[in-house]
C-alpha cells in the first residue's frame, strides 16, 4: 500500500492497518497524550491519543519528498 491509498481511507482504516503492519519507531507522553510514531511501508504514521482513554484524537502520514537539495520530510494529511 503505498501512501496515496492510505489517505483515502477512513481514520479507522487508517488507524487498525498502522496498528496491523505498522513497526514502532518512537513514543511520547506529553499533557495527557501520546504520540507514537510508526513506519508503514515507504511511509510513517503518528497517532495521537488520550493517555487516559486511549481514544485516538489524530492519525497524520508523512512522506519522504526528494527535491534537488535532497530529502525533506513532508506532512500529506491529518
Amino acid at each position: 500500500m503505498n501512501i496515496s491509498q492510505f489517505n483515502s481511507l477512513s481514520g479507522e482504516e487508517q488507524t487498525a492497518i498502522t496498528w496491523e503492519q505498522g513497526i514502532l519507531e518512537a513514543y511520547e507522553e506529553n499533557n495527557g497524550k501520546y504520540f507514537i510514531l510508526y513506519k508503514v511501508g515507504e511511509f510513517y504514521v503518528e497517532i495521537a491519543s488520550d493517555s487516559e482513554t486511549n481514544e485516538v484524537l489524530a492519525v497524520r502520514s508523512f512522506g519522504l519528498v526528494f527535491n534537488v537539495t535532497g530529502y525533506e520530510l513532508c506532512v500529506m494529511s491529518y
